[in-house]
């Protein structure tokens, strides 16, 4: 007997005025003797409950991995995925670099226009720099993407990285830089205002730059913040001298 006939007869017999009392009554006699019928009813509850794990485990995952904005990765399954790349690196002796991009003069863009409106430019341009992002620069798992995003991840509100691996030159990390940059600054047209964002980007390299996703982000993070310093629309890489350029500034903060 087919299992689905079964389960629509049981529906039917439900639904059916005056069944109640007799019908629905001897069904569950009737599982209960059959074998076959019985396993298959146990494992169609099962698969039921299963799948209601699975898909409750994916809401959770989706809620605590990536970002609700623009649906990118956020930090924490970023830096899960950048440990995993950066092993695999040292184990094919590859270069890996950590691009970290900000939207330049957020705060005035913001003023002008609006909340919602300036959530929807850094969802409009996480779209950009996704779009932007070629096969070849793509954050690999052996020869696998680690996700749909690519290796790009939105880390904090108008910050996002990128990694890319398997660089035979790190000057390609400024190629893809310029690309992505050339992206951003092209006329977006936001509710009814056109703005031309532009973005900076800070990168580090694996190796000379470190060998974990904290020191990468860190080092990252120090290049960025000179490559705002010294004006928008610019890409810049870490070197050790930013070390001491950011401790001289905590000193004069502090001071302050």
């Amino acid at each position: 007997m087919n299992l689905n006939n079964l389960v629509g007869g049981l529906s039917g017999l439900r639904g059916r005025p005056g069944a109640e009392s007799a019908e629905t009554v001897t069904a569950p006699a009737a599982l209960a003797s059959s074998g076959p019928l019985s396993r298959n009813a146990e494992l169609l509850a099962r698969h039921g409950i299963d799948t209601e794990r699975d898909s409750e485990a994916a809401r959770i995952r989706k809620l605590t991995c990536f970002d609700s904005l623009t649906g990118l990765p956020n930090v924490l399954l970023f830096r899960e995925q950048l440990d995993l790349v950066l092993r695999l690196a040292r184990r094919n002796q590859h270069t890996v670099a950590v691009l970290l991009a900000d939207i330049d003069d957020f705060r005035r863009l913001k003023q002008t226009l609006g909340h919602r409106r300036a959530d929807a430019l850094v969802k409009a341009l996480s779209q950009r720099l996704q779009t932007a992002l070629r096969g070849s620069d793509l954050m690999l798992a052996g020869n696998t993407p680690v996700d749909r995003s690519g290796g790009m991840a939105r880390v904090a509100g108008t910050e996002f990285a990128i990694v890319l691996s398997q660089l035979t030159d790190p000057r390609d990390a400024e190629v893809v830089a310029r690309r992505l940059r050339e992206a951003a600054c092209a006329a977006l047209m936001v509710g009814d205002v056109e703005v031309f964002p532009t973005i900076s980007i800070g990168v580090a390299l694996s190796g000379a730059d470190g060998e974990t996703p904290e020191r990468l982000l860190e080092h990252a993070d120090l290049a960025l913040g000179v490559a705002k310093d010294r004006g928008r629309d610019s890409t810049k890489f870490y070197d050790i001298g930013m070390d001491a350029l950011a401790s001289a500034r905590l000193d004069i903060e502090t001071g302050l």
